[in-house]
Parts: structure tokens; sequence; C-alpha cells
């Protein structure tokens, strides 16, 4: 059942609702099925800020695997780790570390975003 009466679960649910809506808004918009989006300055900034979002919730998504059932834990271990490393990838590129990057589109990381936040809601029910 969901640990409400922890703050963790508070939290991963609070960071799953807002991670998931920042991706599944412009998707569903893009894809016709909503009439509006998010502000344009927020769409202009996602890419810059993608970059840092996605492995830091993916490291709390890890985290946050530890807690869960057995039966989803893996699962979520997995795909927070390819987070991580969709992230990192990207930020050690942008700062000349490694000399090759990931060419992601806007529409990859919405994609991540609501992969992301639905494992982080996910993750708020399955603790254990």
């Amino acid at each position: 059942m969901a640990q409400f009466d922890e703050p963790k679960g508070k939290i991963s649910l609070l960071v799953g609702i807002l991670i998931t809506a920042l991706g599944i808004i412009p998707l569903l918009n893009r894809v016709g099925v909503l009439g509006f989006n998010l502000p344009e300055f927020i769409l202009k900034l996602v890419p810059a800020v993608a970059i840092w979002i996605i492995p830091a919730a993916g490291f709390f998504l890890f985290i946050d695997a530890f807690d869960e059932d057995d039966t989803i834990r893996t699962v979520t271990i997995i795909v927070a780790f390819l987070l991580i490393v969709l992230g990192i990838i990207q930020i050690l590129n942008q700062f000349g570390v490694i000399g090759f990057g990931l060419p992601l589109t806007d529409m990859v990381y919405y994609i991540a975003f609501v992969v992301e936040g639905l494992f982080l809601i996910i993750a708020t029910f399955a603790m254990f």
C-alpha cells in the first residue's frame, strides 16, 4: 500500500506527477489529442534543462527502487539506470569530456519524462 505517512512517498508522488505532466502535455498536444500546450518559455527550456532533470530524477528513482516490492524492483532499477546513462552521456558531451552525444529531439525528452514520472508514481504505491 502507499506510504503516504512517510515524506519519501509524498515526494515521489509529487515529483512523479510533475515530471509526467511536463512530458505528457506536449506529447498529447503534438499528437492532436489536447488543444493546449505548456507555455512557450517552458517548451524552450526543456531541451536545456532536460539533460539535468533526467539523470537527477533517474537517481531518485534508483533510490526509490530499493524500497519497492520485489516484483517491480528489478524493472525500476533497469529503467533508472538507463535514464541516468542517457542523461550522463549528454552532460559529459556538453562539457567536452566525451566526443559523442546522442542526437535527442524534444520528443525523446518528453517520452523520458513520462516514463520517469510514471515509474516514480508507481514507486509511491509499490513501497513496502
